[in-house]
């Protein structure tokens, strides 16, 4: 049995890929990182769900799988990989920052006191996304509904805070 109360290493690779060169995620071997990881000693893999891209590593149907999948379903490849190794996963899913979203629906960009779009962030140039817009279902029904809650422990990334206009009453 897996436990995530007692283990001390945890890997975390930065999973933040874009989508404009195919051979990006074509490459990605789960059971390579699986033996990869088991072989660093990890106890915990955190498995990248969706990017701040806005780029989700499995099929889904709330929003956007990164183009170079079709169709692959690499969350649920490195979960097995991983849980075959007795190594714990615990699921990424990023909610601040969603440039796929941000473009789509420029009206879920987070906003300033004066209801103007805050800049991209700081270190990494990509949109802050509001969880007070509509944007806020996405986040809810993308991992709830499709990602493998069920199989593995479940955690949010980067709950931003927000001065949108909708601040004082949250969008349904």
């Amino acid at each position: 049995m897996l436990q995530f109360d007692t283990v001390h290493i945890h890997l975390h690779p930065d999973m933040h890929t874009p989508d404009w060169d195919p051979r990006f995620m074509s490459r990605v071997d789960p059971q390579r990182v699986a033996e990869l990881a088991a072989h660093a000693g990890g106890s915990v893999f955190w498995a990248f769900a969706k990017c701040v891209h806005g780029s989700a590593y499995y099929p889904t149907r709330v929003g956007h799988q990164h183009e170079t999948l079709g169709g692959r379903d690499l969350l649920a490849e490195i979960i097995a990989a991983m849980r075959a190794r007795e190594i714990a996963s615990i699921i990424y899913y990023c909610t601040c920052n969603d440039a796929w979203a941000a473009d789509h629906h420029p009206d879920w960009r987070q906003r300033n006191s004066q209801g103007q779009a805050l800049p991209e962030a700081p270190i990494d140039d990509f949109p802050w996304t509001c969880l007070n817009s509509p944007y806020r279902q996405r986040v809810l029904n993308g991992p709830r509904m499709e990602t493998r809650c069920a199989m593995q422990p479940f955690i949010s990334l980067c709950p931003p805070v927000c001065t949108m206009p909708m601040t004082s009453r949250r969008s349904t």
